[in-house]
C-alpha cells in the first residue's frame, strides 16, 4: 500500500484544528484575531470548504493511483514441462522451439482471449520423479489451465498419472505411449500416433519392398521401445514376415559393435532401428561398418541432431517420421512454418518441433473455443476442435484423446551439418481400430 502522507496528512491536520477554534470561538495562530460572528459563519464556510477539496483531493489521487494507470495485458501460461537437460535434451530443446514459434505467431495475431499466451517450462531432467514434481509446481503454485510438453513415453506415462488424479488436462506433443490415452482416461491428449503404429508402419513399408524379407530390429528397454516392439512385431507377423533378429539394449547404452556383430549373424535383408540421439547414430553407423546399406535400414525418430551426425551418411536412408519439411512444397502452412523457424532458431525443423508447433495450435484453439481457461472446458473443448495446422488433414483428438493417426516414410536424398533434404515415398494412414494398440501395449482394450 503507498503511503498517503504530505500534503493530505498536514492538511487534514490543519483543517481539526481550525474547526476546533472556531467551534470555541478563540484565537487561532492562523487567523490572528478572535473572531466576530460574521467572520466566525465566514470562516465555518471556509472550513466544510476546505474539507471538501481535501476530501475530494484524496478520493480523488486514490481513484487515479489504483484505477487509471496503465493495465498490463493478461497473460495466459501454458505448463510445459519437458526433458530440457541431461540424455534427451535434444528432444525437449526441439520441441520448445517449434513451441515457441506457435507461441509468437498466435501472439502476434491477437492472442487468445484477448490475451497473450506464454510457456511456463520446467525441466523434467527426462525423470519421472521430477516430472512429477514440475507438474505439481506448475498446477498448485502457477495455477495453469493445461499442461504439454513431454517427449519422453516414461515422463508422458507418469504425468499422465498425475493430470487424471488431479483433474489438469495434458496434452503431449511428442511422448506418445497408449498408455497416456488408456481407456478411463478423461483428461489426456497425445498429439503424435503412438509408438505401437508407427512400428507396425516401419515393418509394413519393409515388407511392401521385399514380402518375405528378413527383418530385425533394435529397440529400447524403455516404454518408447516396448511399444515400438510390439506393433513391428505384430505387422511382421501379419504380413507373414520373418523376425530373425530381435535385440533390446539400455538407453544407456553408445557402443554397438557387439550388438551389430550379433545382428550380422541372424543375417537380415532389413533392419529397423528405434534408438533416437547418439546411440542411434551410432549404431547406424557400425551396421554400415558392418556391410550394410542405407537403404537397407529404417531409421526412426530421426531429429536435426542425427542428421547433423550423419550428413552424407544419411543418403538412402530410410525415416519414418510425423512430419517433414517437405510437406512445405504443397502445404502453405507448413511453408510459413519452416521459414518462421528457420528465421528465429536459424535451423529447419524436424518433426519433433513441428509437433511441438500443433500442440500449441491446438491448445490455443481450444481456450479460444472453451471462452475460458477452465480446465474442464478446456478438456471437452479438445475433444471437438479441429486445426487446420502444416499437416495434410486438420488436426483433432478422438474420444479417447488421441491426435493424429499418420506416419511418414522419406528417403533422405541429401544431408550435411545444416540442412537435409528428403523425398517422400509414402503418407501411411491407419484407420480407428486397424491397429489393436491399446492391447499391444497392455493397457486394456480399445476402439
Amino acid at each position: 500500500m503507498r503511503s498517503m502522507e504530505v500534503p493530505w496528512r498536514q492538511a487534514f491536520a490543519d483543517y481539526s484544528v481550525l474547526c476546533k477554534a472556531l467551534y470555541l470561538r478563540k484565537l487561532h495562530p492562523i487567523y490572528g484575531a478572535k473572531l466576530s460572528t460574521k467572520k466566525y459563519l465566514t470562516r465555518v464556510q471556509g472550513a466544510i470548504l476546505l474539507g471538501i477539496i481535501v476530501v475530494a483531493a484524496v478520493i480523488g489521487g486514490v481513484y487515479f493511483y489504483y484505477f487509471q494507470q496503465p493495465v498490463q495485458p493478461k497473460v495466459i501460461q501454458i505448463g510445459f514441462v519437458s526433458e530440457m537437460s541431461v540424455m534427451f535434451s535434444y528432444y525437449g530443446d526441439a520441441v520448445s522451439k517449434g513451441a515457441q514459434v506457435a507461441v509468437d505467431e498466435i501472439n502476434r495475431k491477437g492472442g487468445v482471449l484477448g490475451s497473450n499466451i506464454s510457456l511456463n517450462i520446467q525441466d523434467d531432467k527426462t525423470d519421472s520423479q521430477q516430472t512429477l514434481a514440475s507438474a505439481l509446481l506448475l498446477d498448485t503454485q502457477y495455477k495453469v489451465p493445461i499442461l504439454t510438453g513431454p517427449t519422453s513415453s516414461d515422463t508422458g506415462l507418469a504425468i499422465a498419472d498425475y493430470a487424471e488424479s488431479h483433474q489438469i488436462p495434458l496434452l503431449t506433443p511428442i511422448a506418445n505411449h497408449p498408455g497416456i490415452t488408456k481407456p478411463g482416461n478423461k483428461w489426456t491428449f497425445k498429439t503424435q500416433m503412438d509408438g505401437v503404429s508407427i512400428g507396425a508402419t516401419a515393418a509394413r513399408f519393409i515388407l511392401s519392398l521385399k514380402k518375405n524379407a528378413r527383418l530385425a530390429i533394435v529397440s529400447w528397454e524403455n516404454a518408447l521401445g516396448r511399444q515400438t516392439r510390439a506393433g513391428f512385431s505384430w505387422e511382421v507377423q501379419r504380413e507373414g514376415g520373418n523376425l530373425v533378429s530381435d535385440k533390446v539394449v539400455p538407453p544407456t547404452l553408445t557402443e554397438f559393435a557387439a550388438v551389430v556383430a550379433s545382428i550380422k549373424l541372424d543375417n537380415p535383408d532389413y533392419v529397423y532401428q528405434c534408438l533416437g540421439g547418439v546411440p542411434g547414430v551410432n549404431l547406424y553407423k557400425e551396421l554400415l561398418n558392418a556391410g550394410y546399406k542405407s537403404n537397407q535400414i529404417v531409421y526412426s525418430y530421426s531429429t536435426l541432431g542425427v542428421m547433423q551426425s550423419l550428413g552424407p551418411l544419411a543418403q538412402g536412408l530410410y525415416f519414418t517420421l510425423s512430419w517433414d519439411k517437405v510437406f512445405a512444397q504443397n502445404i502453405t502452412k507448413a511453408a510459413d512454418f519452416v521459414k518462421a523457424f528457420t528465421a528465429k532458431w536459424g535451423v529447419p525443423p524436424e518433426y519433433i518441433a513441428a509437433c511441438g508447433y500443433v500442440a500449441i495450435q491446438a491448445i490455443a484453439a481450444a481456450i479460444q473455443k472453451a471462452g475460458s481457461t477452465d480446465r474442464t472446458k478446456i478438456r471437452d473443448a479438445l475433444h471437438q476442435i479441429s486445426v487446420d495446422t502444416i499437416f495434410p488433414k486438420p488436426l483433432s483428438y478422438d474420444n479417447y484423446g488421441n491426435g493424429l493417426n499418420l506416419q511418414l516414410i522419406v528417403q533422405n536424398k541429401m544431408a550435411n551439418s545444416t540442412y537435409w533434404d528428403n523425398t517422400l515415398i509414402d503418407v501411411v494412414y491407419w484407420q480407428t481400430g486397424s491397429i489393436p494398440f491399446y492391447q499391444l501395449a497392455g493397457v486394456g482394450q480399445g476402439p
